[in-house]
Formats: C-alpha cells, structure tokens, sequence
C-alpha cells in the first residue's frame, strides 16, 4: 500500500485503511491512565518547546508559543477551571461552563476566546496523538460548533457591527474598557486612578497630571468655570463648566 500524499485528509483515510488491514484498531487495548488536563498541559508545553528547539517544520512559532504559555499558566483562564479535571470526563458541557466564565463572563472578545479555544485544543490534540485519549473525544470541536451557529444570529452579528463601528471611530469597546481597568487595577491603585478619570470623566492626559487637589472631594470631581487664559492660574485648560463624578 503507497502512503505517500500531500492531502492531509486523504493521508489521513489511507491511514484508517492501513490500520484495518493490520488490525491495528482491533487490537488495541483500553487506555490505562487518563492523565488531569494540568498534567497533559505539562506534557503538551514541553514538546512544544522540545520541537522548537530541535527546528521542527511542525514546530509553533515564537509568538503563538509564548501565547500558548501564557494562556496555559497555571494560575491563568485556562488551568484554573479544566487543570484537575481528567480529560475524558471534560465533555463540550464543561467547556461551555468555563467560556461562559472566562470569555463571555469577563467581556473578553471572540477572537481572544478562539485563541483561548486553540490552546485548550492543543491539550486534547496531543493526549490523542499519544495514546492518552480515544481519537473521537473532542469536545473542543463540538463547542465550536455551537459557538459558531449562536455567531451566526441576528444578535450576534449587530454586536460584531458595533464593534467594527467603535474600532472605526477608534473608540474602545465595553469588553476592551474592561479589560483596561483590571489591568490597570492589577498595576496599582494611582494607575486606576488615571484610567478611571480618562474613562468616566473624559478627562485628558494632561488635564489628569494637571487636577489640582481643590478640584477633587469624596463624592467625585469638581471642575471650576475659568474665565480668561486658564494658565493663568495654573489650573489644567477645562472648558467652563463641565462636571464629572468617579464613582468607587
């Protein structure tokens, strides 16, 4: 039998065929051991970068693997909610719960839950490829499949317009907002600050660095009305009589 092709797909039925005539799939037995996710995740990163190093051409390249790392880090969206959890008992269920939690729930956007999507992939492709898991677990593909046909909705496609219109506009989405202010909440509390005055507030980069603390109270910002040139009084260029308030 030749079994050499450049098709994937029809490498990979001449394979199913071999595997017949020898009686491959007849013979083989049960998986012993389902490893955790945090287990096969180990494994997967290390023969990433294994064949990285060694030059491979089915090697990730620097970039997707340093996303991949980070995505699959231990402490991050990933490992948190699937990490203890064998892989044969992740069903397309539980990776439902987990992208409503980790996508939807913190208003991260559809091509950051696709990457998210392909790392968690990556995972089940390599336990499947190494014996670890039955080829026909694939629970990744089957949300997607369900992802895909909710994307295809009326409602779906108006939120994807408005988020073409804000990039357009340049003005920044809720779920981009959001993801702004926690990295600014997790920088430190005088960058939180910042950002929530340019973004509740309006206000600019300088007029920021230029608040003076007799504009500012408990209950939010006061702009006082300047009349004449504000540098005069050494007070940020506001324009008279606009008022914000900050909310904790």
């Amino acid at each position: 039998m030749d079994l050499e092709t450049t098709s994937w797909e029809e490498a990979a039925a001449r394979r199913d065929a071999y595997e017949a005539l020898k009686g491959v799939t007849k013979t083989r037995g049960p998986i012993a051991r389902v490893p955790t996710f945090a287990d096969a995740t180990s494994q997967t990163l290390e023969d990433m970068d294994a064949r990285r190093l060694a030059g491979a051409e089915t090697g990730y390249s620097a970039t997707t693997a340093q996303d991949r790392h980070r995505a699959l880090r231990e402490a991050g969206p990933i490992l948190q909610h699937l990490g203890p959890k064998r892989l044969d008992v992740i069903k397309a269920a539980d990776l439902r719960h987990w992208h409503d939690a980790e996508v939807i729930g913190r208003g991260r956007s559809f091509k950051t839950g696709d990457n998210l999507l392909d790392a968690v992939e990556m995972v089940f492709r390599y336990a499947r490829s190494h014996g670890q898991l039955e080829r026909d677990h694939r629970p990744v593909a089957e949300l997607r499949a369900e992802l895909g046909t909710e994307r295809r909705t009326k409602r779906a496609r108006a939120t994807r317009d408005q988020r073409r219109r804000l990039a357009r506009d340049g003005v920044l989405a809720p779920e981009e907002v959001g993801r702004l202010v926690a990295g600014a909440r997790a920088e430190g509390l005088e960058a939180l600050v910042v950002v929530l005055l340019a973004v509740e507030c309006g206000l600019r980069r300088g007029e920021v660095t230029g608040l003076p603390w007799g504009d500012i109270d408990m209950g939010g910002v006061r702009r006082r009305p300047l009349s004449g040139d504000p540098r005069a009084s050494g007070a940020p260029p506001w324009r008279s009589g606009r008022r914000a308030e900050v909310r904790a």
